[in-house]
């Protein structure tokens, strides 16, 4: 199922390195998944702005909120450049699972 949803995912482990993406993740991040996983998402997504090109606010950041707070964070838009300089808006969700 993971494998082939539309939707990009990202399974982030406990020391905020990528653990798991789909292929979905692959085409939006602009990575295959040799080069995704046991980074961070800093290291592949270089540089984030919010979705109206403002500088990202780290306190809106929704791993921030999940992992200082264990909050889950919907609907976060971002945009984001991929290694190849190409940009993306993304929206985020992020939940803790336990």
């Amino acid at each position: 199922m993971f494998e082939t949803l539309p939707d990009g995912i990202v399974v982030i482990d406990r020391y905020a390195r990528i653990a798991s993406a789909n292929t979905a993740a692959e085409r939006l991040l602009g990575l295959k998944r040799n080069e995704i996983v046991g980074r961070t998402l800093e290291d592949v997504l270089l540089k984030r702005s919010m979705a109206d090109e403002s500088s990202f606010p780290k306190t809106d950041d929704p791993l921030t909120q999940v992992f200082k707070a264990g909050l889950p964070a919907y609907g976060v838009d971002h945009a984001y450049e991929r290694p190849d300089g190409t940009s993306v808006v993304l929206s985020t969700n992020a939940a803790p699972l336990r």
